[in-house]
């Protein structure tokens, strides 16, 4: 069939891309080729734009969810463009001043322009990252409570955690909605009932004898009027006396809820005109500053006098603001009229998306999507669209979702209605399919962790015998494993990994600093604009150039005199044959080179005279797909008139940000959670744990809800229950999960696969299965028994016609290396990999660096939860206030308590730290520091490279090195421990020694209080 045939819902599309006076709300379901309508719509405007006297071209604004989705759709714009007539020049000036972007942009594009009317300067600068603008706010503000009355701030810190409660205000948007007035008096808690409650059974008996003392001394706390008290939880001894104790202690708990939420508002909101005055401000801030400015006349005037007409893409994940926002700009009345009461006139605002596709309940609100959908079809010019075809889906695959999902999405109780597909005229058959597993032992229900390990084995050893062929693929990385969940991804990568099997897992935590590429290359961009940032270039001789610690200490001692330039500065005249001062003269020699070129030429002459490529592929696992994206990054900033200086403030601020998106890589499996997969496609997909439950987050406490009114309200404890609340939320989560699952099933193109893992998770609640009606008494079930099992392809490989292959940018030629000619790239190893765990069942410790998987700090071998609780300890230590007196070290480390996995355990290590003879000698030290990187050369072709857990100097200038570990020991900690760690810590002690004199090594061990010290 001809792929030139009509599509059956082609008058749709034609609407859309020529009716330009019209206003539409586009229902675009998944593959229905959306993107491609929106181009086509810009490239009719382009066409009659010759004949308008005020062309709409300039005027285009296109927002959309990412920035990766904003430049594919401004290049295939242009794309469009520049092949629709004569007049490509005209055309191309007028699209060059159409925006493109996210809304977040295109709030701060608003801002720098007409700010001024709020009082906003115009070098407004995002911050990413704001963890050092908090502690900053928190230092000058000291007092987190001033904006409460006395008797209200001292309630509050008697039985809140106000650490956790200041993190709430961090994130909290700016908005009070509360007042004092509304708070009564502290009320009353009389616990007598409790305490004379008479145990109805014996197995109640101690836990209600072991509560009722907790309460006498609660009680005591209280009297003494000193303190911090918190809120008895009350979870153990009965239905009935669980009831009871949630009763007793309701209008405590309600009252310091609303304490708390005046509090985090009130905070929050001085936390947002302390980044405000200082030009510094965050995502939310960009949204909320726009509403605000258009509710100034004057702003709102001149912005809406731009005459802008917008097109607003995955418009089913913008939340309320962001709506108010952009059809407040989009309106032509010189007034500040809402859209509600005035919605913009026809032609001036299009909107595409799909309701069946909204998983963002945390961040958008799908009900106002839905109103605006039906505002916008009532206005006048206002016109509904829906795109029906599918340009991805096989048959198979449309018949499935057609016949399963519309039991999920069934547009009752506040859910979404399903909008069935149609395949293509030249579709391919397609398969839906399923594998049925059956375990070797009877999954034991109360221990969900282990099955998910025992599924995740059994999947993997599966696919350890098949190849791509038996799916119809050309490449593994034409096959998709969708996980609902990061834990059982997780589970699932490490049976992978252990069968040998090529995984490239895109739901890692990983920031664009993670990729040596970006990394590297966002230092030397950094000390081409600062060549007297030492600190940075210090980095890059250890990064790049695999320098050690010692030989670059020993180069600054040899060559450092007070009030002269430091020797690591670029451009030094120092004159010295070794490897630091070649290293220097090189990057010196690259600066120059890349200073009088523009930035996209700069990079590549930065490439090659430093072998970057060579470099990075050197590595564990490296590859050059970094260096792309940078290429790509370079010429965009070169086109905004850029300079390297501004370049390097762009990457510094970017550094830390999400990695975001991968390209496949070939030869390996993709490993995805569903959400992450939105937006992409291929050839085959899996769906593994299909019956396994889906647990949302675990709750931190405090935690923030918004009520139905639009009041925020804090639950104090998991004791606290706010019903309306947590009813709406839960409600939210299902109808969230169920579009989840429409989307997991039609990212495939071909073949469908699901495992049936019901032998695994008899019940299935709160499962994918159970969302699509399929469990025992699900309207599905039928339908579900009658899909075939999957049967490996033996014939003809399926042709992949919808993928679209990504085109990586060229990179420099080769060419002979520049004073690199004599280097051999030297092998880094991880010093945790010198550890023996032959010598005992212990946990590995992977350093904090670049090279390290993201298990830091401790992998557990013997059960969950191992990893976590290394973790806590880990990350406690690096932070805590040790210059501090020791007092100051217990009550933080019992602060964090309430975020520690294994509470009654991290109280007794923390009191056996106190004691221990360690924790005297590092109150007494001159210096401490965590988590110190370190680089040691162990021979001509290999160095050391990770991270130190803490380093003190004593009074007397000798150096301490401490390495926590919180591992099982048996009957002799000291010694099982250093036939463990030994080799790893005495890499970390060689490494001191080149800088400083040998320092004392010694080997931490949490359960014990002891410490292994190296010998020397």
């Amino acid at each position: 069939m001809s792929h030139h045939e009509p599509l059956p819902d082609q008058a749709e599309r034609d609407r859309f891309q020529n009716e330009l006076e019209r206003n539409f709300s586009v229902i675009a379901p998944a593959g229905v080729g959306k993107t491609t309508a929106i181009v086509e719509r810009i490239g009719h405007i382009a066409e009659t734009d010759d004949f308008r006297e005020h062309p709409i071209l300039p005027k285009l604004v296109l927002v959309t969810y990412t920035k990766k989705a904003a430049a594919e759709m401004r290049d295939r714009a242009r794309q469009k463009i520049v092949g629709t007539g004569p007049n490509t020049a005209e055309r191309l000036a007028g699209f060059n001043s159409a925006f493109f972007g996210t809304i977040h942009s295109f709030c701060l594009e608003l801002l720098r322009r007409w700010g001024f009317h709020l009082g906003l300067s115009p070098e407004l600068e995002l911050v990413e990252d704001d963890k050092t603008l908090w502690l900053e706010f928190l230092r000058d503000e000291g007092d987190i409570l001033t904006d409460l009355p006395p008797e209200v701030q001292k309630t509050l810190s008697k039985h809140v955690n106000l650490r956790a409660l200041s993190d709430l205000a961090r994130h909290a948007e700016a908005g009070l909605k509360h007042t004092v007035a509304e708070l009564g008096p502290v009320p009353k808690v009389d616990i007598s009932a409790l305490l004379s409650y008479e145990a109805k059974r014996k197995n109640a008996l101690k836990s209600i004898t072991e509560t009722q003392a907790r309460l006498r001394s609660w009680v005591e706390v209280i009297k003494a009027d000193e303190g911090w008290a918190g809120i008895p939880i009350i979870d153990k001894g009965g239905k009935e006396f669980v009831a009871l104790g949630r009763e007793v202690f309701s209008e405590l708990r309600d009252w310091l809820g609303e304490a708390a939420a005046m509090a985090v508002e009130a905070l929050a909101n001085r936390y947002r005109q302390f980044r405000i005055e200082r030009g510094q401000v965050r995502f939310d801030d960009m949204i909320s500053l726009a509403q605000e400015l258009l509710t100034i006349p004057a702003a709102c005037n001149a912005i809406r006098a731009q005459g802008y007409r917008l097109i607003l893409d995955e418009a089913q994940d913008t939340d309320p603001v962001q709506f108010d926002v952009l059809l407040s700009v989009a309106q032509s009345t010189v007034d500040t009229k809402q859209w509600k009461e005035s919605f913009p006139e026809a032609g001036r605002f299009c909107m595409v998306g799909d309701p069946q596709q909204s998983i963002y309940a945390d961040r958008a609100d799908i009900h106002t999507y839905l109103r605006v959908d039906e505002t916008l079809r009532q206005s006048k010019g206002g016109e509904a669209a829906e795109f029906t075809v599918t340009m991805r889906c096989d048959k198979a695959v449309v018949d499935w979702v057609n016949t399963a999902t519309p039991a999920a999405l069934n547009g009752s109780d506040r859910q979404v209605s399903f909008v069935p597909l149609h395949e293509r005229p030249w579709a391919g058959d397609g398969d839906v399919s399923v594998i049925r597993l059956t375990p070797e032992m009877p999954p034991n229900p109360r221990k969900s962790t282990e099955t998910i390990r025992d599924e995740a084995k059994t999947i993997a050893e599966w696919l350890s015998h098949a190849s791509p062929s038996d799916f119809g693929a050309t490449d593994w990385s034409k096959v998709a494993l969708l996980c609902p969940r990061k834990s059982q991804l997780a589970a699932l990568a490490e049976a992978l990994e252990h069968f040998d099997i090529p995984v490239q897992n895109h739901s890692r935590n990983d920031t664009r600093g993670d990729d040596p590429a970006i990394a590297w290359v966002t230092a030397l961009i950094v000390i081409f604009a600062e060549p007297d940032n030492v600190f940075e270039i210090a980095g890059v001789l250890r990064e790049i150039f695999a320098l050690s610690d010692e030989s670059i200490a020993q180069y600054v001692r040899k060559h450092y005199h007070a009030g002269e330039q430091h020797p690591l500065n670029l451009g030094s005249k120092i004159s010295d044959s070794g490897p630091v001062s070649k290293a220097l003269k090189q990057l010196d020699e690259t600066r120059k080179a890349a200073l009088d070129l523009p930035l996209r030429s700069a990079l590549h002459r930065t490439i090659e005279k430093l072998q970057l490529s060579e470099r990075i592929q050197s590595l564990p696992n490296g590859n050059i797909e970094g260096l792309e994206s940078l290429v790509a990054e370079a010429t965009t900033q070169e086109e905004a008139g850029s300079s390297l200086s501004e370049w390097a403030i762009v990457l510094k601020m970017r550094f830390t940000s999400n990695a975001g998106e991968a390209n496949p890589e070939p030869g390996k499996i993709q490993l995805l959670t569903c959400q992450k997969a939105k937006g992409l496609q291929w050839g085959t997909v899996i769906l593994p744990f299909f019956f396994s439950k889906i647990s949302p987050p675990r709750k931190s406490y405090p935690a923030s809800y918004t009520l139905p009114n639009g009041r925020t309200q804090i639950a104090i404890d998991k004791e606290h229950l706010i019903t309306d609340a947590e009813d709406s939320v839960k409600q939210r989560t299902i109808h969230s999960l169920e579009r989840l699952l429409y989307v997991a099933m039609t990212r495939s193109q071909q073949r469908l696969i699901i495992i049936d893992d019901e032998a695994y998770f008899p019940k299935g609640s709160d499962s994918f299965a159970e969302h699509l009606r399929i469990t025992d008494s699900g309207p599905n079930r039928k339908a579900w028994e009658s899909l075939t099992t999957f049967i490996p392809e033996e014939q003809a490989i399926i042709s992949e016609k919808a993928a679209e292959e990504n085109k990586p940018i060229d990179l420099p030629p080769k060419e002979a290396p520049l004073n690199l000619s004599s280097i051999e790239f030297i092998k880094r190893t991880l010093p945790s990999s010198l550890a023996n765990h032959d010598a005992g069942h212990y946990h590995d410790r992977n350093e904090r660096d670049r090279l390290a998987e993201p298990d830091y700090p401790e992998v557990s071998r013997g059960g969950p939860g191992g990893a976590d609780y290394g973790n806590w300890w880990h990350d406690a230590m690096e932070v805590l206030p040790w210059e501090q007196p020791m007092a100051e070290w217990k009550a933080f480390l019992n602060e964090r308590l309430s975020i520690c996995p294994f509470p009654e355990r991290g109280q007794s290590e923390i009191d056996c730290f106190i004691e221990s003879e360690i924790a005297q000698k590092l109150s007494q030290a001159e210096v401490v520091r965590t988590e110190i990187p370190i680089v040691w050369r162990a021979n001509e072709s290999t160095v050391y490279d990770g991270s130190i857990d803490l380093a003190a100097m004593t009074s007397k200038g000798k150096w301490l090195l401490v390495d926590w570990k919180t591992d099982r020991v048996g009957n002799d900690p000291a010694a099982e421990l250093l036939a463990s760690y030994g080799p790893q810590l005495a890499a970390y002690r060689d490494a001191v020694t080149g800088i400083f004199a040998t320092p004392e090594a010694m080997l931490y061990s949490t359960r014990t209080g002891i410490c292994a010290v190296l010998s020397e």
